[in-house]
Order: C-alpha cells, then sequence, then structure tokens
C-alpha cells in the first residue's frame, strides 16, 4: 500500500513538471502550486494524488476554470506501472522489480512529456542509457554485451531511419530525441528486443490513428506523430514480459 501511494505522489510530482516544462515555467520557481488561470494558491487538500480531482470535480474551486486532466492521467498511470511491476515480480520488492519501478517512471514521464510538448528531454534520455547499461551488468536479466549492442544498435538504427525519412520527405520523422529513447531501451532489454519494440510501438500507434479515423476525426497525411509515448509503452510491455 505504501508503494502504491509513494507512486501516486511521484505521479504527482511528474505531472507538475510536465505541466511547468509545457508552460516554460520552472519546476522549483514556484513554491506553492496555483491555478494557471486566476493564480490561486491550490489547497492542500487539492493536491492529494487522484482524490484532490474528484473532491474539486476537475474545477478550480476559486475561478472554475478546468484543472488539467494531465495530473490523475500521469497519477493512475504512475500507480498502474507500480501495480504491474509488482505482479509479475510475485507482489515482492525485489532488485529486479525497484530497477523496473524506476524504468517504468522514466517512462510514464518522457511519454507524457513528449505528448504534452512534442520533446523528449536529454536530462531523462541520456540517463536512461546509462542506467540501462548498469543495470545489465549488476543483474543477470541481461547480459553487457547484449545491452551494449542495444544501445549501439538503437541508436544507430534509428538515427539512420530518421535521417533517411528526412531525405525522402524532406521533413522530420524520428526525431533525435526517439532515437536517444530506442537506444535507452535498448540498453535494457538488450539488442534482441528492438525488433519487438518497433514492431509494438508501430502496431499501437497505428491502432490509435485507426480509432481516430473511424471516429470521424480527420487526420492529415502531414500531421506528425507523437512517437515517444507508443515507444514508452512498448518497452514497458517487453520488460514486464521478460520478468
Amino acid at each position: 500500500m505504501f508503494l502504491l501511494l509513494a507512486a501516486a505522489a511521484i505521479g504527482s510530482f511528474l505531472a507538475t513538471c510536465v505541466s511547468r516544462a509545457a508552460r516554460q515555467v520552472s519546476v522549483f520557481g514556484a513554491v506553492r502550486s496555483s491555478c494557471p488561470t486566476c493564480g490561486a494558491i491550490v489547497p492542500a487538500y487539492a493536491l492529494l494524488p487522484i482524490l484532490g480531482f474528484l473532491v474539486l470535480r476537475g474545477r478550480c474551486g476559486d475561478c472554475g476554470a478546468r484543472i488539467d486532466p494531465l495530473h490523475p492521467m500521469m497519477e493512475a498511470a504512475t500507480v498502474a506501472m507500480c501495480v504491474s511491476a509488482l505482479w509479475v515480480a510475485g507482489w515482492l520488492l525485489t532488485l529486479e522489480a525497484a530497477c523496473g519501478l524506476a524504468l517504468g517512471t522514466a517512462l510514464v514521464f518522457l511519454a507524457s512529456h513528449d505528448a504534452r510538448t512534442g520533446r523528449l528531454p536529454d536530462v531523462v534520455t541520456l540517463p536512461l542509457i546509462v542506467a540501462g547499461l548498469a543495470v545489465s551488468a549488476w543483474l543477470e536479466r541481461v547480459d553487457f554485451s547484449e545491452s551494449a549492442l542495444g544501445v549501439i544498435l538503437g541508436g544507430a538504427g534509428g538515427w539512420a531511419v530518421s535521417a533517411a525519412y528526412r531525405q525522402l520527405r524532406g521533413r522530420e520523422g524520428l526525431g533525435m530525441g526517439d532515437v536517444k529513447l530506442v537506444a535507452g531501451l535498448g540498453a535494457w532489454l538488450g539488442a534482441g528486443a528492438l525488433p519487438g519494440l518497433l514492431l509494438v510501438a508501430s502496431a499501437s500507434a497505428l491502432a490509435v490513428l485507426f480509432v481516430r479515423a473511424v471516429s470521424g476525426r480527420r487526420i492529415s497525411r502531414h500531421a506528425r506523430i507523437v512517437f515517444g509515448p507508443f515507444l514508452a509503452l512498448a518497452g514497458w510491455v517487453l520488460w514486464l514480459a521478460g520478468a
């Protein structure tokens, strides 16, 4: 129970980071959380993960402005990540499960940050690569050479795809943030998991586009697809599958 509460609290903090990054506001510049519409300080009870949003019915208590649903969504996603990691570990907080929780937390943040801002920050993707190599050297889950090869092939392959798309279409397809994320997941999962990673991520993206199309939403052929959330989802699914 403590871990689930901690996961919800971490999700709340991550949501604040993403929300402020999208508004180009310093994460540590504001001492108290406030309504971005009227500037009213958010009361302490409203900061409770998930429950605060429900109590206020998704509206600011002062001006009635809609509260960004990013907060309860990221809080719920972090809790779901924690539950799934512990479930595959037999509800035991093993060293491997703890590493998985760290990976999952980073992926929740990256997916949300990319969906909201269109960017995957180096401050998370680059340490993710280093952490993946360290975990492979520490645990017996993935051989270190397989992990290192995953970084090389993931980074080089992603860069090649990005360069080829830019050459053929004249615009960016796979961003460098995506390339670094693929390299990071290659470190955590190993080179052998890269084909499955790209397959699951691509299938997930196509499924979302299909749902949008059948729901009547117009999709431009020139629209940019934010791929980071799908890579993060695929990476987490493959991590759980290998647990």
